[in-house]
């Protein structure tokens, strides 16, 4: 059992071949037993060496501790999209000695839960409003439980969460941090880029009093102040196009953060950040979406993520600059502990997207014809303080074995002796790839197709020897929304490879062509 005391093995037997006689013995000091079976003893040894040299490679971190973990408890504000999506948190926590305490709304999926998944469920009005973080302490008050450590997966959480952090006496980083990292307008003004103007605007009079400045450096991209999932962000080619995408932007109810699109390539920046230290850093691909060259045509224009792709491919210098941009940042920002998922895209990168040259015609990064002399840099689109979402914490598991969700959990109670150890990765990633592959909605109507994995994996089963991941979004007879209006994922999976990028490329274009659903258009 995770978390239990292990006597070493006897010393009578280390040093030697086991006999027969040892298996008692052996069997008390035995984490896990595995059973080889096989037609020959040339076989037997075959599987046990591919066996031994997995394990060695996954296993690559010390599995005892010297004294027994004391058991803790963490209050985690939001329950989460669904079981699946929280599965691996629960857990998670359970293996390392962490009983879970969730707050949500009156009603929320958690508390139907029994105690295996979660301690208890405490129920609060979730309105974002002054109030919150005031609901969230006082409920924690009154169940009567003493907590070590306070979290949130969410980004409009942050805040509130870590101000009833600071309530409580738990640890958390400061909520005027987290405040610039979740306000778009607030974190440029932190990180201005130079030679990149962008503007915060409430009202089209503020906007045209300062459109001259927009006018030398279109086109533009225009998104709310507030949002996640590339959710109203658009680009505009003209003063006009921005006029309009603006008014839009400012009617839905947000000001509108205007800065100069860069057309560099995008990737997602992971850290582990330990005591201020890089722990764990990971760079993956971002390929263009389907509102840019060379990004997918099947789906309405937007910049909602169409793939990514682990690990990422830039040369190791231009890593390198993104690694130290997003080092700088999180220090000027004075964060000491967490996991932080951030979004870049390189200025003058030696690289660009283009089509592979094959029929596949796939998303392809290759080396520019001409380099320009100008050294890249790294502009930093956004700062998220958790860790990514559930598509992609579980690719990186899958290819790293690296969980950040746990990791979240292990820093938020400072942790940080568990947390290192859990923050290496596999010893061997050679050829090691994986990738999340999301399907845009490509238009409205009533969806056909929720048993579409399980259907291809019946048909066409060697093509999903290697998915590790999969969600549908979507239930028969559900409506799918005017993805014109506002881009969505459908579904989306993830492939793992370990024969390299181009065969988990492959593997994923596969799939999407021999995935069986419909979307009904609805006549009036």
């Amino acid at each position: 059992m995770p978390c239990s005391w292990m006597p070493a093995m006897p010393t009578e037997i280390q040093g030697r071949l086991p006999a027969a006689g040892d298996l008692e013995s052996l069997l008390e000091s035995t984490i896990s037993i595995a059973i080889i079976q096989g037609p020959d003893q040339s076989s037997l040894d075959s599987v046990f060496t591919r066996l031994f040299e997995e394990l060695n490679n996954r296993l690559n971190i010390p599995m005892t501790l010297t004294e027994p973990p004391v058991n803790r408890r963490i209050c985690v504000v939001g329950g989460g999209y669904s079981y699946s999506f929280r599965a691996d948190l629960f857990k998670g926590a359970a293996a390392v000695g962490v009983k879970l305490v969730i707050v949500d709304k009156p009603g929320h999926w958690v508390q139907a839960l029994d105690g295996n998944e979660r301690e208890a469920f405490l129920p609060i009005d979730m309105t974002r409003d002054e109030g919150f973080s005031g609901r969230i302490v006082a409920v924690c008050r009154e169940s009567g439980l003493e907590f070590d450590g306070i979290t949130t997966y969410a980004d409009d959480l942050r805040v509130p969460t870590a101000q009833a952090a600071q309530e409580l006496g738990l640890p958390t980083d400061s909520p005027e941090a987290f405040e610039i990292c979740t306000s778009k307008d607030k974190f440029r003004q932190h990180f201005p880029i130079q030679g990149y103007p962008s503007l915060c605007v409430s009202s089209m009079a503020e906007f045209h009093a300062r459109a001259d400045e927009l006018v030398p450096h279109f086109p533009f991209i225009i998104k709310p102040r507030n949002g996640a999932n590339s959710a109203g962000v658009s680009k505009g080619e003209t003063l006009a196009e921005a006029e309009s995408l603006v008014e839009a932007t400012i009617r839905s109810g947000s000001a509108a953060l205007v800065e100069k699109y860069i057309d560099g390539p995008e990737v997602d920046i992971d850290f582990v950040f330990i005591d201020g230290e890089v722990a764990f850093c990971d760079i993956s691909d971002e390929p263009p979406c389907t509102a840019e060259p060379f990004g997918p045509e099947d789906a309405p224009a937007s910049f909602i993520e169409s793939k990514a792709i682990y690990p990422g491919i830039l040369p190791a210098f231009e890593h390198a600059v993104l690694r130290e941009t997003a080092l700088a940042a999180l220090t000027k920002l004075g964060f000491k502990h967490g996991v932080f998922h951030m979004e870049a895209r390189v200025i003058d990168s030696s690289m660009q997207w283009s089509r592979g040259k094959d029929e596949r015609q796939l998303p392809h990064l290759e080396k520019k014809a001409t380099q320009k002399e100008a050294q890249p840099r790294a502009m930093l689109i956004e700062i998220n303080p958790r860790t990514q979402g559930h598509a992609c914490t579980a690719a990186i598991t899958s290819c790293y074995g690296i969980d950040y969700g746990l990791l979240q959990l292990l820093l938020c109670i400072e942790d940080t002796r568990r947390a290192r150890l859990l923050s290496v990765p596999f010893a061997d990633l050679k050829n090691t790839c994986a990738i999340v592959e999301c399907m845009i909605t490509p238009r409205e109507g009533v969806f056909r197709g929720e048993n579409m994995f399980d259907d291809l994996r019946d048909r066409l089963p060697h093509l999903m020897e290697k998915v590790v991941d999969e969600v549908i979004f979507y239930k028969d007879g559900d409506t799918v929304k005017d993805p014109s209006k506002r881009a969505s994922w459908l579904a989306y999976f993830t492939v793992k490879s370990e024969q390299g990028r181009e065969d988990a490329m492959r593997i994923g274009d596969d799939i999407r062509k021999n995935l069986r659903y419909e979307i009904v258009q609805v006549l009036e």
